[in-house]
């Protein structure tokens, strides 16, 4: 037993990943014998696989494992009320490093806000090794946080290999890996725009179009807030260019339903709370039209009456991967042609 304790391999920190990524990425200088970092080497995409790697994360993923990683770098974890105005933070003082979140936070928001706080943490220890005068900026350190977190929670392997396995399946890879809705869209969005079909060597084109009613803002008369714009992706292939205030100026048209907006779009389908797939409508868009599917998902919390979250997915008819995945999830299908 005494020698089972004596030969146990020590913990690894953060410190210890810091120092590898040196190694990994700085020129070694025989002279010195130490060396030379540059640290606008230190990109995220660098950061997120290494870090993966180096800590040996497996997808999914608890918050226990970044806890463990915290705990073994002696960092204390500290938790907020739900009152406190950050979302979290970290503090250092010397050898002491104390990280913030909010204790009633969701588990994919703190798994979230820790991945970011450690981004900074580590970010500041690849900073202090160069030796290039790069200033740190907050907002872009603050930019490069979100990405690093979203990058190890959902890294770009396990969402190619869900879609390739579970189609283009937004809900279902949030559910999977224990992200947020947002993430599961953009990091979906951005490992389709990398990929081309191998079939055809083509692009696969999909907007994807997330609403949300903002229940926790509340409203001064009390009513119920509105479904808002949260956030748009769109992929290639497409022969035009999409802003999020361009959103709204969607058309869309069947003989059956007539001509409608994206606006009426969501209110039409929102109070059924069914999701729902509707084949070749007619988009119109700026110079340019399409004949598209629309998938049409909905997230409803039971202690809310009116629908929480709608999800729209835009694909050319041409195109069947919504049709396939339609009918993997048993969703109802209506041919509007």
């Amino acid at each position: 037993m005494d020698n089972a304790v004596m030969n146990e391999a020590p913990p690894i920190t953060i410190d210890d990943f810091c120092h590898h990524f040196m190694c990994e990425y700085g020129n070694y200088d025989p002279h010195k014998d130490a060396y030379d970092f540059d640290y606008a080497t230190a990109g995220v995409n660098n950061l997120s696989r290494e870090f993966i790697k180096f800590f040996e994360l497996q997808h999914p993923f608890s918050i226990e494992a970044l806890l463990t990683i915290c705990k073994d770098s002696s960092f204390t974890v500290k938790l907020l009320p739900d009152n406190h105005k950050s979302r979290g933070y970290n503090f250092s003082y010397g050898e002491d490093v104390r990280i913030f979140i909010k204790e009633n936070d969701s588990p994919s928001g703190q798994i979230h806000t820790l991945l970011h706080e450690l981004y900074e943490i580590i970010d500041e220890k690849l900073h202090s090794y160069s030796n290039n005068g790069y200033k740190r900026e907050k907002k872009v350190i603050e930019a490069k946080a979100d990405q690093f977190s979203a990058y190890v929670h959902v890294p770009h392997e396990t969402v190619l290999q869900w879609i390739n396995t579970n189609g283009i399946d937004v809900f279902g890879l949030k559910d999977f890996l224990t992200c947020s809705y947002v993430t599961a869209l953009i990091r979906t969005n951005e490992v389709l725009c990398g990929v081309v079909r191998a079939t055809t060597n083509e692009h696969i084109p999909v907007i994807g179009i997330l609403y949300e009613r903002p229940y926790w803002k509340g409203t001064p008369s009390g009513r119920t807030p509105r479904l808002q714009l949260k956030f748009h992706t769109k992929s290639r292939g497409f022969p035009f260019t999409l802003s999020r205030n361009e959103v709204k100026d969607l058309l869309f048209y069947s003989k059956e339903i007539g001509d409608l907006t994206i606006s009426k779009l969501i209110n039409a389908y929102s109070k059924s709370g069914d999701d729902v797939l509707l084949k070749n409508i007619e988009m119109v868009f700026k110079t340019s039209g399409l004949t598209v599917d629309i998938l049409i998902r909905t997230v409803n919390w039971r202690k809310y009456k009116h629908t929480a979250k709608i999800l729209i997915q835009l694909i050319p008819s041409t195109h069947k991967e919504l049709r396939n995945l339609a009918e993997r999830l048993n969703i109802k299908q209506y041919d509007l042609g």
